[in-house]
């Protein structure tokens, strides 16, 4: 038997999400079974899921199907416990659904945060020794240490109170409810780990950026912002879930991180690189490994001078998603916006932008034409196209209502 404890750690999967008009599934499938292939060569002997498994409550069956199929594969045939957490976007009932299976495989599902783990065998050899609500405590054959795990899903404002009939503040509630878990549960010679999805921040030096589609978590009923210096001491390593880049967030001896989306999910991702996290702890020391994650498509947005270079990158790379903007001095004509759509098939957006200070005095309308005229004008302008006559007989009909 080892002492010492290998993890990986993903969250933020987003099954079943479009970007744009784009499904993302076939990629998604691409970069699971990316992460099935770490988890086996390196030899992991614990997997943690930090949350937003799906993209929203009801996600498309195919998304389910998908994510059910990689738990069996993380999880070797049941030799190997597999944690989920439910997130901001995942129903907890969903999350849920299927405990009574996946504990066969080795598999917790926790969907709220007051789940309670079943004492006794899940899996193959794989041992819950002790559990209350957010904490259970693993054994595991090949490990001569025991894992004690506090596991706290998402919790909106509004169910905090009524699940915990608190009227703290969610971050006070939030940080005295794990000190409260690390002071009751955590004990004895054992491997002492934190999963959470919610926002935490390290010192007021740190900016971190939640992705465009995740801001919601700290509108009017989500959670606001936890200070990670206010964790209780005692934890060997906290793994987050909610923020979709890679980040080691200060304030504390032993590490927090957030593994990040394993895939770019929005324009707000653009460049970033992936990936998921390898943690291995011994009683000296713990080791942090960014593991790049290769597939899926990259997110770019990319500024050009003309139709011609636009052209020419997107055939040198067409496994892009793409955001163009188009530097120009006049407006670009259509035959040109339908040869760059032609010529790619990741295209999320083209915009125009005219460099004014370079433009022509007659390339600027004339107030003193027909408005007719000048609506014709900045409708094109805006769509690229010339209105039809429908639209123009609307036009007409508006502008001469009040006659």
């Amino acid at each position: 038997m080892k002492n010492s404890l290998r993890i990986l750690h993903t969250s933020d999967w987003h099954l079943g999400k479009y970007l744009e008009n784009f499904s993302r599934l076939p990629e998604q499938e691409k970069v699971l079974e990316e992460i099935v292939s770490i988890t086996n060569k390196q030899n992991i002997d614990l997997v943690l899921i930090a949350g937003d498994i799906f993209d929203t409550a009801n996600p498309p069956i195919d998304a389910v199907k998908l994510f059910y199929s990689t738990l069996t594969k993380l999880s070797s045939d049941g030799t190997r416990p597999v944690i989920v957490i439910a997130g901001n976007h995942d129903s907890p009932d969903r999350i849920e659904s299927a405990l009574s299976l996946s504990l066969e495989h080795g598999v917790i599902l926790a969907g709220y945060p007051n789940f309670k783990a079943t004492l006794g065998e899940i899996g193959k050899n794989i041992m819950i020794d002790r559990s209350s609500e957010s904490f259970f405590e693993l054994r595991l054959p090949s490990i001569e240490s025991r894992i004690q795990i506090i596991a706290l899903p998402y919790v909106s404002e509004e169910r905090m109170r009524k699940s915990f009939s608190t009227e703290k503040t969610s971050e006070s509630f939030i940080i005295d409810y794990i000190a409260e878990k690390v002071k009751d549960e955590f004990s004895g010679d054992s491997f002492k780990l934190l999963l959470s999805h919610h926002f935490y921040t390290g010192s007021s030096l740190e900016i971190i950026e939640e992705s465009e589609d995740e801001r919601s978590i700290v509108s009017v009923g989500g959670i606001g912002q936890i200070s990670v210096s206010k964790l209780p001491d005692g934890i060997d390593y906290v793994a987050l879930g909610h923020i979709h880049k890679y980040h080691q967030l200060s304030g504390k001896k032993f590490p927090v991180i957030y593994s990040g989306s394993p895939i770019a999910y929005s324009l707000s991702e653009a460049d970033q690189q992936k990936f998921v996290v390898v943690t291995e702890i011994t009683k000296k020391e713990t080791t942090i490994d960014k593991i790049p994650i290769n597939s899926g498509k990259k997110i770019f947005r990319k500024e050009f001078n003309s139709p011609q270079d636009a052209i020419f990158w997107l055939k040198e790379n067409p496994d892009a998603l793409v955001e163009i903007t188009l530097n120009l001095e006049n407006y670009p004509e259509p035959k040109d916006l339908i040869e760059i759509r032609e010529s790619h098939s990741g295209i999320l957006n083209i915009i125009p932008f005219l460099r004014t200070n370079t433009l022509e005095k007659n390339s600027v309308p004339d107030i003193r034409e027909p408005i007719e005229e000048l609506f014709e004008k900045f409708f094109e302008s805006k769509n690229k196209i010339k209105p039809n006559e429908f639209l123009k007989n609307l036009f007409s009909e508006v502008l001469n209502e009040d006659e």
